[in-house]
């Protein structure tokens, strides 16, 4: 499908950068990470800062990698001066999985990521950037809701764990990203990094089919994506 955000970027001369600086700038300005990464207002400063200092065609919230397993009831290490981390896992068995209870946009801190794009949109000078949401796609939020502990085991030897856990996710991510349209954004990033150790097998059944699904649910002429997969193909990018 084509959309407002490809058919701009493809026809710049240039190659643009999604430049991740919250953070530095955030810590120049004396914020703690565990501030503008729970506070709206402190994040919405932050950002406006990066923009004034670095322009540039894209801007989005600080990137944060346990926003939707938080939202699943992950518990969280928070630190003044890295990013939030994981201080526990959710699941180890699909007893684990049934328990998950699917969180709606808004709950826990989604309500930051969300609030902070409409801001920037209120706020911004013409001509304003592409403002877009950023989320973790559906087996990168599995990872975290299992944990490095329980990781290798049940994605080789209980990959029904893993199934049942991604079909759950699967019924929250999409609303997550109609909330950030409904927000104003212009798009998402998608973070998917998948590891070369997967097989081929692997990254179609537990990642790249969910997101070709999430994708063709949510994307439309005025909101697209932006995956972020190196190790991404042809087939994938005409999605």
């Amino acid at each position: 499908m084509k959309t407002h955000l490809a058919d701009t970027v493809l026809s710049l001369k240039q190659r643009q950068v999604i430049l991740p600086a919250a953070y530095p700038i955030g810590l120049e300005m004396d914020k703690a990470i565990s501030e503008f990464a729970t506070d709206t207002d402190a994040q919405l400063q932050v950002l406006l800062n990066v923009h004034e200092s670095f322009g540039g065609t894209f801007l989005l919230p600080v990137w944060d990698r346990m926003i939707e397993a938080e939202a699943f009831g992950t518990p969280l290490q928070v630190d003044a001066k890295l990013p939030i981390g994981a201080a526990g896992t959710m699941v180890a068995s699909l007893r684990d999985v049934e328990a998950l209870i699917i969180p709606r946009p808004g709950h826990k801190r989604t309500t930051v990521t969300l609030a902070v794009v409409r801001l920037l949109k209120e706020r911004l000078p013409e001509p304003k950037p592409f403002v877009l949401g950023i989320m973790n796609g559906p087996l990168t939020v599995a990872r975290q809701l299992i944990g490095e502990e329980h990781w290798d085991e049940i994605l080789n030897q209980q990959p029904e764990v893993l199934d049942a856990l991604l079909d759950k996710i699967m019924r929250f991510l999409p609303d997550y990203a109609h909330a950030f349209h409904f927000n104003d954004a212009d798009g998402v990033v998608l973070s998917e990094p998948l590891e070369e150790s997967l097989t081929a097998e692997q990254r179609e059944r537990f990642s790249l089919r969910h997101v070709q699904r999430l994708i063709q649910q949510v994307q439309n002429p005025r909101f697209g994506f932006i995956l972020h997969n190196p190790l991404a193909d042809e087939a994938q990018l005409a999605w």
